[in-house]
């Protein structure tokens, strides 16, 4: 527990909370049928399907209401809906709605809040619902920048660790995604990092206990989203570092949380595991079709793979902070830095091309590697410009801080830029 007593602990929880505030008053979102109003949205006069899932009391009229009076602008993606009603029993909520079964983990820690709440009132509705799902989102993207924070000032420095977990606070996907009660946003940053952290503590001190444990809580992870290009990087690490063994292992038990979780789902509930990308969107089986083995098609693929990918990554990141990563990734002195860089995005190329789709908000979660070699690039730069004129350190330091946090923190939709792209 001695990350408690480390000030900048508190520091990062006081930043995710301008955040928040941020987010709600100058909300980012799409102009179209994705996002609704929240005035509509929630009190049921613009979404009639409303009325079969929450009743909401005139109290709870007055306080939603009054919430709008502070952020009239805020919108809310409108797959939220299902998310909300998931939480409220779960996991029983499946069986009168089978969506998103295959991760279930953030409806699991929102119902982990709601329920006291019920036990207490005898009843929830929206409020209460909505509220245990952003302060879930504000204790995951804070154990986001918590471990983003810790990871680089061990493997560089406490102010390049520090300065990075900022850099991530003030992005354009925490702006857009820390106030939606979807899994698309908090748990998919909080997945990547915790990976990421676990892995290192792993590392440092590998015996077979620690890759137990680190497995299973790898595989609980999954649960939250499945990103299958975690697995594939920690797997391509281990062969070439020649750790076969080590991450077979890792590969078979990480997968143990997941088949339980199936288990119960069929024997318990009696449902399919349906998962929705898969069975609406092909995603992760496409290549199996035979519809796509043209030359066309995959020529078009193989075409377009690599463009949309590096194109996607720039407007993820609003081409700054990217800029000067390439920068910053060529001055740290960390070994194997490029292998595991190249590695690294490489998994989330193979990931997206087995999606099927690019998406700004997806290669954002490179940010683990974007962040920390920008930071170190702002300090690198800044102390060089101090050998020239102090006055030019410090408007150079202050001055890229400014520029990142207006254009990440405004309506990022706007440039016409944060959208898919089919392979």
């Amino acid at each position: 527990m001695s990350f408690l007593k480390d000030k900048k602990t508190w520091f990062i929880a006081g930043l995710i909370i301008i955040q928040f505030f941020l987010s709600f008053i100058f909300p980012a979102f799409e102009a179209d049928n994705s996002c609704q109003h929240s005035a509509d949205y929630f009190l049921n006069t613009n979404a009639e399907r409303m009325s079969n899932i929450f009743s909401v009391s005139s109290g709870e009229v007055g306080l939603t209401k009054m919430f709008f009076t502070f952020f009239p602008n805020y919108r809310v993606i409108c797959d939220s809906m299902s998310f909300l009603f998931l939480a409220k029993d779960w996991p029983w909520s499946y069986l009168q709605r089978n969506i998103y079964i295959d991760h279930p983990l953030y409806n699991f820690f929102a119902f982990l809040l709601i329920k006291p709440a019920q036990l207490l009132l005898g009843q929830v509705n929206y409020p209460v619902i909505f509220g245990a799902f952003m302060a879930v989102n504000y204790v995951l993207f804070f154990l986001t920048a918590l471990f983003l924070y810790r990871l680089f000032k061990e493997l560089l420095s406490e102010k390049v660790g520090f300065l990075s977990t900022v850099l991530f606070i003030f992005s354009p996907f925490s702006h857009s995604m820390i106030n939606q009660p979807t899994s698309s946003g908090a748990m998919e940053v909080f997945v990547v990092m915790s990976a990421l952290f676990l892995l290192w503590l792993y590392y440092k001190k590998p015996n077979s206990t620690k890759l137990l444990l680190f497995s299973l809580l790898f595989g609980f992870l999954m649960l939250g989203k499945q990103i299958a290009a975690l697995i594939l990087f920690i797997l391509i690490l281990s062969i070439y570092f020649k750790r076969i063994k080590e991450g077979l292992v890792f590969v078979f038990i990480q997968f143990i949380p997941t088949v339980l979780w199936y288990l119960f789902v069929r024997l318990g509930l009696g449902l399919p595991f349906l998962m929705i990308n898969v069975s609406s969107y092909d995603q992760g089986t496409w290549f199996l079709k035979s519809e796509y083995w043209t030359v066309a098609k995959m020529g078009h693929i193989i075409l377009t793979a690599l463009p949309n990918f590096f194109g996607t990554v720039v407007y993820g990141f609003f081409l700054i902070p990217l800029v000067l990563a390439v920068y910053g990734l060529y001055k740290i002195e960390l070994k194997h830095k490029y292998l595991i860089s190249a590695l690294f995005c490489f998994s989330f190329l193979a990931l997206f091309i087995g999606m099927k789709y690019f998406r700004p908000s997806l290669t954002f979660l490179i940010f683990p590697l974007v962040y920390p070699a920008a930071a170190y690039a702002i300090f690198d730069i800044t102390e060089r410009l101090k050998i020239i004129n102090k006055k030019y350190s410090v408007l150079f330091f202050y001055g890229i801080l400014l520029l990142i946090f207006l254009i990440s923190n405004g309506n990022i939709y706007d440039f016409g830029v944060w959208q898919m792209m089919g392979v």
